[in-house]
């Protein structure tokens, strides 16, 4: 397995086209590296595949102006079961035009809109010609694979010429079968555990930006205030500190001095002159009376100093990405133990018995400790602040029946608990699920200065989305993450 990861990244990542599976092959195979190189969009729709350890995410994005004239992403998407590693394997096992390779390429066609309009053209005797460029983005199982194929000796057993014939299979099945005249094209993406962990945040946070007034209704409001009343009075505090009189109240330099980015600076520049009184200063009640008024100024202002990241995870690992205090900067993690990992490891009998889930909570402890994740022995002390909960983490929460809303740690670890010792113990990756959010947030989050929101799905303005790292691709990809 690869080592584990644990390395701090600013949200810039560089990139870098990435390669064509099946030409890479043809010259001689593909290094892990070029693997890592992140795809960049070509014009104004994407398709991906997400590749998990237990099922395949069909994701297309594109760009649709919102209400307010701004950009913004969509975002359609479907699942089917079975991993890729799942479907490569038993190819190689039947051999050239595998049953695996034809289910592949059908469940692509029903769920790519342009294959799917071509299929049936190509029905109807119609013309049937598109070119479609899809995006592979191995995660899990399918990550471990690819790196570990690097070292294998043997040709036969490798994942990434396993993984060529396959996709070989499945372009000769559209495109001679399916959607004849039509041209499908792959690219393979294999995001480590700290670029899987940044797309997840920036889809995250630019989700939460995008409707944080609705956020606000799900038991934020306290936090929002404290967090107003804390920005005015470090401004009073700083303007104290220059021997001025507090009590005179705050110009634009004094509440610009606690920004903490440009773009917090202009939107107050923009916006005092609608709060300040005749003498261009305002008092603690004008300001908090302009941000309740104000959801756009409250965004900016408060969204920063509470958000602090996102916790997620899948059947191969688990990510944590925590922004920094007085910057942009971003901490990234990635921990080797998601929830299918006990059962392959043969950790869990079924069904699991208590001291088999004791000793794989001292496992996580471990590997949390080991990649140098906040904790109490790290010196650096634990998470502190509000971390969206998605992808596995959503799912454990929904086991333990946790409303969507803002929570605290002592109504988390205790819902968690309860369903954990209430879990139906044959269903090994429910129980390692809980077992592995629980032992995550009681080992990393600090109990008394950090509140959870566990939520998956999003609507803004009539349009669903999901929080996946492939959203936070495409966000990135395409610049619309600020």
């Amino acid at each position: 397995a690869p080592p584990p990861l644990a390395m701090k990244r600013t949200q810039t990542l560089v990139r870098a086209p990435a390669m064509d599976i099946l030409s890479a092959a043809a010259k001689g195979g593909v290094s892990v590296k070029s693997y890592e190189q992140i795809p960049k969009a070509h014009g104004s729709k994407a398709v991906m595949l997400d590749c998990g350890s237990g099922e395949t995410g069909v994701y297309t994005f594109s760009k649709v102006p919102a209400s307010d004239g701004e950009l913004v992403p969509t975002m359609m998407g479907a699942k089917f079961s079975g991993s890729l590693w799942d479907f490569v394997s038993k190819h190689v096992e039947e051999g050239c035009g595998s049953r695996q390779a034809i289910e592949f390429a059908e469940q692509i066609v029903s769920r790519v809109e342009e294959l799917a309009q071509a299929s049936q053209a190509d029905i109807q005797g119609g013309p049937a010609d598109v070119t479609v460029s899809i995006i592979l983005g191995l995660t899990g199982i399918n990550r471990e694979a690819i790196i570990a194929s690097h070292r294998a000796e043997d040709e036969e057993t490798c994942f990434s010429e396993m993984l060529s014939e396959f996709l070989e299979d499945v372009t000769d099945h559209i495109e001679g079968v399916l959607c004849k005249d039509s041209v499908v094209l792959f690219r393979v993406f294999v995001p480590r555990g700290d670029q899987e962990a940044h797309f997840e945040l920036a889809a995250t946070r630019y989700l939460c930006k995008l409707m944080w007034p609705e956020l606000e209704k799900m038991g934020m409001e306290h936090h929002t205030n404290k967090h107003i009343d804390n920005i005015y009075e470090e401004a009073l505090r700083r303007r104290h500190a220059r021997d001025c009189n507090p009590d005179d109240g705050l110009t634009i330099t004094d509440l610009r001095r606690v920004c903490r980015s440009v773009r917090e600076q202009e939107a107050l520049r923009k916006k005092f002159r609608t709060f300040q009184n005749a003498q261009g200063v305002c008092d603690r009640a004008s300001f908090q009376a302009a941000l309740d008024s104000d959801n756009a100024l409250r965004s900016i202002l408060v969204m920063p100093r509470l958000f602090k990241g996102v916790c997620s995870a899948g059947g191969g690992s688990m990510q944590l990405s925590i922004l920094q205090r007085l910057s942009d900067d971003v901490e990234l993690f990635s921990v080797p133990v998601g929830n299918t990992v006990p059962i392959k490891a043969r950790r869990f009998s079924k069904p699991v018995t208590p001291e088999e889930i004791d000793r794989w909570k001292q496992h996580v402890v471990h590997k949390i400790r080991e990649c140098r994740l906040p904790n109490e022995s790290t010196g650096k002390g634990m998470a502190r602040g509000l971390f969206i909960c998605i992808s596995a983490f959503y799912y454990a929460a929904r086991s333990a029946q946790l409303p969507e809303r803002i929570l605290s740690h002592r109504e988390v670890e205790a819902a968690l608990t309860q369903a954990l010792d209430n879990v139906d113990r044959e269903d090994q990756k429910t129980v390692a699920n809980l077992c592995n959010t629980l032992t995550y947030i009681t080992t990393v989050c600090d109990p008394e200065e950090s509140f959870f929101l566990f939520k998956r799905n999003w609507n803004y303005e009539g349009r669903d989305y999901t929080a996946t790292w492939a959203l936070g691709w495409w966000l990135d990809s395409g610049d619309m993450v600020g």
